[in-house]
Parts: C-alpha cells; sequence; structure tokens
C-alpha cells in the first residue's frame, strides 16, 4: 500500500478538513440531483428556477452570480428553460448585451411542486447535525467563505 505524504501538522489539518468537507457535499449533492433529475432538470436549471420563484426577475449578470454559475453555462441554462416554456428571457431596451429573465407560470408550477419536498430533503440530510450544530457549521463556513474574498 502507497504511503500517504507527511505534512505539517496544520497543512494535514486543512487537507483532512477539506476532504471531510468534499465527501459531505458530493453525498449531499447526489441525494440532492435524485429529486431534480427526476423532474427533468439539471441543478442548473433547478438553481434559476428557485432563484426566479423565490427573488422575482433578474438580469442574467444577476442571476450567474446568484446561482453561483459561469457566464458560459448560465447561457446554456437559460436558452434551455426558454425553450422548455419555463422562463422568459427579453433584451434589455437601453443596453442589447443585457437582459432580464423571469419565471413562466409552468415554471412557477414545476419549481413550486418540487421545491417543498427539496428543503424536506436538505433537513434530512442534515440531520445527523443538531440545530446548534447546524448553527456552528453554518457560522462557520460563513467565516470561511468571507475570508476567501
Amino acid at each position: 500500500m502507497k504511503k500517504l505524504p507527511h505534512f505539517e501538522e496544520h497543512i494535514g489539518l486543512s487537507l483532512s478538513t477539506w476532504v471531510e468537507i468534499m465527501r459531505a457535499f458530493t453525498k449531499i449533492r447526489a441525494l440532492e440531483l435524485e429529486l431534480i433529475e427526476a423532474n427533468g432538470l439539471t441543478i442548473g436549471q433547478f438553481g434559476v428556477l428557485e432563484l426566479l420563484y423565490h427573488r422575482g426577475s433578474q438580469s442574467i449578470g444577476a442571476a450567474t452570480k446568484l446561482a453561483m454559475s459561469t457566464p458560459g453555462n448560465m447561457t446554456v441554462v437559460v436558452r434551455n428553460l426558454v425553450k422548455q416554456g419555463l422562463i422568459t428571457s427579453e433584451k434589455s431596451a437601453e443596453d442589447k448585451r443585457s437582459a432580464t429573465i423571469s419565471i413562466t407560470e409552468a415554471g412557477s408550477t414545476l419549481i413550486g411542486s418540487i421545491f417543498p419536498e427539496h428543503s424536506k430533503r436538505i433537513d434530512q440530510f442534515l440531520s445527523g447535525l443538531s440545530r446548534e450544530e447546524k448553527e456552528v457549521v453554518r457560522a462557520l463556513l460563513r467565516k470561511l467563505n468571507k475570508s476567501l474574498k
């Protein structure tokens, strides 16, 4: 068996912490995808529909940031959601490079039928933690996120 490299203690702790974060994320994402894909959506499409459902119409630029996507991926996601009739995209009259996306009635109906179950499933995925532990994890991850800016 190959021996793992030796690291300074603080680096080893950082690496093992990262591995645990990624393991938890990978497991949760796989479980999350079961419901999303069963409803004919990709994770990106679900994210955009959920964003528009809860926050209302957005510029594509704002939606890209809020959905934690990339401009290239957002272009494909928006194009496919428009084709499916789940959102609309309207070019800005002032700036033809900009567009605003909005959820349609069909999109609202779809995400409205999925989101309650999605929320319950996320709660179940995190049920191994107490309320206090969830608050600590959330606070620590928020602190980590802010330190990376």
